[in-house]
């Protein structure tokens, strides 16, 4: 079977006009980028408007930053920080460029996606939502479409991996990050050193806990009691809250940490 590989020029973009500032969008998925635009945005679901009066980040990190709601929404409250974006997919992070333009913002986005695993350097798109795709190694990737696990698009491109290492051998201390990757942020707290993860202030954002090799959600608490007891051993520094689903197999969940000392 041949995978479809995807460019830019394909899709068709328009802009809308949202809780003040103007916002490129999918023609074809638009509404699935408003979506995220009004959950971020409207619903504040990263609680930066409360943040915004307690910290001034002079460096805001945004991992999975889609088309740029964080983004934007960082600036508002911090418009002289310095706002680094890693986005994998190749229009989300175009589209992440041009609204901050747009909006006569700054800010440096990098079309790569967190990984840890040199294999994992694909990226399959999501079919339901423009911010749920997902960063797999070739085999998983032909896996999930040959089978349509959980309807993946027959579509998968290339990308460029970094590591926390990396991002802040470059940027140095992040005094906020936003953490929102489709379980590449599980990886990411487990796997990197502790003096890179010292230097992670405050953050925020969405953790989902996948099964090994799958995109199940883990069935056991146990999983998800673990994954915190070893993610705060790595940040003995930060304080941390966690907000789960409630019942069920899913466990994924927004997230804040906050400096212990000031």
């Amino acid at each position: 079977m041949e995978y479809n590989h995807w460019s830019i020029s394909e899709e068709i973009t328009t802009k809308v006009w949202m809780h003040g500032f103007e916002i490129n969008v999918r023609v074809e998925t638009g509404y699935q980028d408003v979506n995220v635009i009004s959950e971020c945005l409207g619903g504040d679901c990263y609680g930066l408007a409360e943040l915004s009066k307690k910290i001034t980040p002079k460096v805001v990190l945004d991992i999975g930053g889609h088309i740029g709601a964080f983004g934007l929404c960082a600036k508002r409250y911090w418009p002289d920080c310095e706002l680094i974006a890693v986005e994998p997919c190749k229009m989300s992070a175009e589209l992440y460029r041009r609204n901050l333009e747009d909006n006569k913002l700054k800010g440096t986005v990098l079309n790569k996606a967190i990984s840890y695993n040199p294999d994992r350097n694909k990226l399959l798109y999501a079919s339901r939502t423009s911010g749920g795709h997902i960063v797999l190694s070739e085999k998983e990737a032909k896996e999930y479409i040959d089978t349509r696990y959980r309807k993946y698009e027959d579509r998968m491109d290339d990308i460029e991996i970094i590591t926390a290492e990396e991002l802040t051998k470059d940027y140095g201390v992040i005094d906020l990050a936003k953490w929102d990757c489709e379980g590449a942020e599980i990886d990411a707290f487990r796997k990197m050193d502790k003096e890179t993860a010292a230097k992670f202030r405050t953050m925020v954002g969405e953790y989902h806990l996948w099964g090994d090799g799958k995109k199940i959600l883990q069935a056991s608490p146990l999983d998800e009691m673990r994954f915190w007891e070893d993610t705060k051993r790595k940040f003995p520094h930060l304080l941390w809250s966690w907000t789960g689903t409630a019942g069920g197999a899913d466990k994924y969940g927004k997230f804040q940490a906050w400096p212990k000392a000031h």
